[in-house]
């Protein structure tokens, strides 16, 4: 996709030179739409499997999904702490998945926290101001894949919470 956008960019420089308006004005708009296509093709493969959570663990991976995301995630979670690739992956979608089911309900924010008791892994969520509640089954269905559970409950003050468990063993 790189070299199409490279191309393109060369083409419309080209078309511009030779006084040639309306082609370099379609290419400006196709150069435009294959920058939006790299884009969504870096964001789809950042959905799947962010790749900071296979060279830095979960923590970054949360932090940057933080970065990007549409809506505030507040993360806590400890440093350096490595668990089974299959259970961070799974951890780090659940928290992609309840962010952007949040963004979906108009909520105002989504906070995490991390942490290991014994030989689980806990992630408690918090989607805050949510006009509704997420696809709690797709969750569940994942996290039992990895052999863990999930629970919600709606508070009083309008904030869903959702509780894992993985094994971290």
């Amino acid at each position: 996709m790189l070299g199409v956008l490279h191309e393109l960019s060369l083409a419309q420089v080209a078309a511009a030179t030779a006084g040639d308006t309306v082609v370099a004005n379609r290419l400006a708009q196709a150069i435009d739409e294959a920058d939006a296509a790299i884009e969504s093709l870096r964001r789809l493969a950042r959905g799947i499997h962010h790749a900071t959570l296979t060279e830095a663990g979960l923590l970054a991976a949360l932090e940057a999904l933080a970065d990007e995301a549409p809506i505030p995630l507040e993360v806590e979670a400890p440093a350096h702490v490595r668990y089974p690739p299959e259970i961070e992956a799974t951890a780090w979608r659940v928290v992609a998945d309840t962010v952007a089911a949040a963004d979906r309900l108009d909520g105002d924010g989504v906070d995490v926290r991390v942490r290991q008791v014994g030989d689980r892994l806990h992630l408690d969520l918090g989607i805050d101001g949510a006009s509704g509640v997420p696809d709690t089954i797709g969750l569940a269905d994942r996290v039992g894949a990895a052999g863990g559970t999930l629970t919600f409950d709606l508070t009083e003050s309008e904030t869903l919470r959702l509780h894992v468990e993985l094994p971290c063993v």
